[in-house]
């Protein structure tokens, strides 16, 4: 094939998912033959039981009300005070991006690149697929 016909990616980076739910745009929960998904702005979707995605649904909500406060009266987050509702959200959210960004040790390495989809379930691209 010539090479004026293929599709090159320039600047783009890899985002987990939790960060594209957390930090992305609307967040809405479907169900889909049969199972649950939740999707960024309707056409990003993922896999998710539907506990998970009504837990992100919550967290994105208080983040979007937590950022929308910081702004409104600026004040710093008391970290030592890990009762107050500032610090509980974040730490949960930071606790969830983290926990994805981590294989589980459980799983094989067969020479394919895994990403987490949500929550355990895994989508595996082999590098050299031409599809």
């Amino acid at each position: 094939m010539n090479s004026l016909f293929k599709i090159f990616l320039y600047d783009c980076t890899e985002v987990s998912p939790f960060s594209l739910l957390f930090f992305g745009g609307d967040i809405t929960i479907q169900k889909d033959e049969d199972q649950e998904t939740i999707a960024v702005d309707r056409w990003i979707v993922f896999r998710s039981p539907a506990r998970t995605a009504h837990l992100v649904k919550s967290l994105k909500k208080e983040l979007d009300s937590l950022l929308q406060e910081k702004i409104s009266n600026p004040a710093p987050v008391d970290w030592n005070n890990r009762q107050s509702k500032d610090c509980a959200v974040i730490t949960a959210i930071i606790d969830l991006i983290t926990t994805q960004e981590r294989p589980a040790a459980s799983s094989k390495d067969d020479g394919r690149t895994w990403t987490s989809a949500l929550r355990g379930k895994h989508v595996y691209f082999n590098e050299d697929d031409d599809d």
